[in-house]
């Protein structure tokens, strides 16, 4: 069975696997994150969350009903891909086969500087 591994289970991990099944695969979906939660919605933890107006359930980026029939590995670094063995190396020893990869990390909050004449990344 052919497998389909994405690292990064955040907004475009989440968007990568929907895409992948609507257009019509049928194999093993990992979907690897360092965050021990799946995919949620971040603007409203910062204000609506932090002052009580929502509940964690009401953050949830899933749609009820929604059938990924994906392996999350959540809590986990991805740390490297081996394109010979086409495994990836996750930070707490084990691999996962990755036939296909999609890699939908972003960029940590404190990565990019922003200044009026540039951003550094």
């Amino acid at each position: 069975m052919e497998s389909l591994v994405i690292v990064g289970a955040s907004l475009a991990g989440l968007s990568a696997a929907r895409a992948a099944r609507r257009q019509g695969f049928t194999g093993r979906l990992v979907i690897v994150g360092d965050d021990p939660e799946r995919p949620y919605d971040r603007p409203p933890l910062s204000k609506e969350f932090l002052s009580g107006q929502f509940q964690a359930a009401d953050l949830t980026l899933e749609i009820d009903g929604e059938q990924l029939d994906a392996e999350w590995l959540l809590g986990v670094r991805a740390v490297s891909f081996d394109p010979v063995s086409r495994e990836v190396a996750l930070a707490d020893g084990r691999t996962v086969r990755a036939d296909l990869l999609v890699i939908a990390t972003g960029a940590p909050h404190d990565s990019c500087r922003s200044s009026r004449a540039s951003t550094t990344c």
